[in-house]
């Protein structure tokens, strides 16, 4: 009864970080029973328990759903070879698979399969001959089936052992307004606009063109404020949460600009556009002709030089001055479009994105890192502070030489870690340094008798 498992993918609690999505491919809470849509397989041909939603045995909902639930109960039935098969659809970009479960373990065995290929194949996803008690909320990330049409299904074998209990089976994708628009194909993603109406073809939704910002001048004058559409060139995963472009008259050589933004992500970009060239201004400032930036809350205030780079406007005395608001999707910060600027140290050290040691990183990254909270706010702080490091190595070859030699025992580390885990390379390097310590303290201490010998003997 007992099947191999060869391939386990993430499996976590709700408390311990699942994303919160907004959009449903699959939802089934099973309140009208299990659907017929689904498929009910029973591998003994009625001499056993099969999957249900009755809960003949009164077990209740266990799983941390609420009202009715999928079980099959084989300490009722007797016995259980059965298999809970869902309906084909198809796996957007960035889907999360969930399912709340309570699963009474006693001599079973619970499988999570999938099949790209109507079932005709199946892989495993997930192998249980364990308790797994509810309530509780699995998920399983299915970002290696982007666009494959899939079925997932839910076997338990057991011989009058206890009982599988799942609810609230769904997969998800990010979809922050609603509009049942993946939120990295949707060019307005924090507001609703599932008609992707862009009448100025500018690559964003027209709903992203209304700005509520208020734009201040501590001594010019502000007149002329809108929300424009933005020309392209904007940095790779860059995307605009809000723009404003106003005319500042009445400038004598600088104009003290403020503008209070209506909202901002929590981690926010600012972009200076002239004549069609996208630079950062935060975090770290980019532009000559911009200085002294600072965000307060929603507020961001700055120093702009009239007739400089930063200004579309050759009037002297007049400034016009466009800015977009906005975020970096995860993933990799590429920098400001005709920059020199890369995503990582390393890929400004080694000169492009594709070297070894570059890759060696970025998976590290991605697998220890971006699976976490701590590694995640890690990671954002890099983000923020490393490109000015990365654009100096850039400009600067020899010290190239130094970044990449400096980066070999983070490189090695992080090859050990791709291949033994993550803790067992922590413990070498902690068993290694205690030995290396022993060794020069042992070291030290014949060097010391020795000289003591020496010294008697004189």
């Amino acid at each position: 009864m007992k099947r191999i498992c060869f391939v386990v993918l993430i499996i976590g609690i709700l408390a311990a970080g699942i994303p919160s999505f907004a959009a449903d491919v699959l939802y089934e809470k099973f309140e009208a029973g299990i659907p017929g849509t689904w498929t009910i397989v029973d591998n003994r041909s009625g001499s056993c328990g099969v999957w249900q939603s009755n809960d003949a045995g009164g077990r209740g909902n266990l799983t941390g759903g609420s009202g009715d639930f999928a079980i099959v109960d084989s300490d009722y039935e007797g016995c259980a070879d059965t298999e809970l098969i869902t309906p084909s659809f198809d796996v957007p970009l960035n889907a999360h698979f969930t399912f709340n479960t309570d699963y009474n373990y006693l001599t079973d065995m619970a499988e999570v399969d999938i099949t790209t290929d109507g079932g005709g194949t199946w892989s495993n996803l997930l192998h249980w001959e364990v308790d797994k008690r509810g309530p509780l909320k699995v998920g399983l990330d299915f970002s290696a089936y982007f666009d494959e049409t899939v079925q997932i299904r839910f076997i338990n074998v057991a011989d009058q052992d206890r009982w599988w209990q799942v609810d609230n089976v769904r997969l998800e994708f990010p979809d922050a307004d609603g509009d049942g628009i993946e939120d990295s194909a949707d060019n307005c993603p924090n507001n609703v606009n599932d008609d992707q109406a862009d009448v100025d073809g500018d690559g964003f939704g027209d709903v992203c063109n209304s700005s509520a910002a208020v734009v201040g001048c501590a001594d010019c004058n502000i007149s002329n404020v809108t929300s424009p559409g933005l020309p392209g060139g904007a940095p790779l995963n860059f995307r605009v949460n809000e723009t404003v472009s106003f005319t500042a008259t009445g400038v004598n050589n600088t104009a003290d600009i403020s503008i209070t933004w209506a909202s901002l992500p929590s981690s926010p970009y600012f972009y200076k556009i002239t004549n069609g060239t996208w630079i950062r201004i935060y975090p770290a400032n980019n532009s000559t002709g911009i200085r002294n930036v600072f965000l307060n809350g929603n507020k961001l205030r700055y120093i702009i030089i009239d007739n400089s780079s930063a200004d579309e406007d050759s009037t002297v005395g007049t400034i016009q001055d466009p800015i977009a608001a906005g975020y970096m999707t995860s993933g990799i910060h590429v920098g400001d479009s005709g920059s020199s600027i890369h995503c990582f140290i390393a890929t400004a050290a080694y000169g492009n994105s594709t070297a070894p040691d570059v890759k060696i990183l970025r998976e590290f990254r991605d697998r220890f890192l971006l699976t976490n909270s701590v590694g995640k706010a890690l990671v954002d702080f890099y983000y923020i502070h490393s490109p000015a490091v990365a654009d100096f190595i850039t400009k600067h070859s020899k010290l190239k030489i130094i970044i990449r030699l400096s980066l070999l025992p983070i490189v090695g580390m992080s090859r050990i870690a791709l291949t033994i885990g993550l803790i067992p390379t922590l413990a070498f390097i902690l068993l290694f340094i205690f030995s290396l310590n022993s060794l020069v303290r042992v070291r030290r201490k014949l060097r010391n008798n020795q000289y003591s010998q020496n010294t008697r003997q004189g």
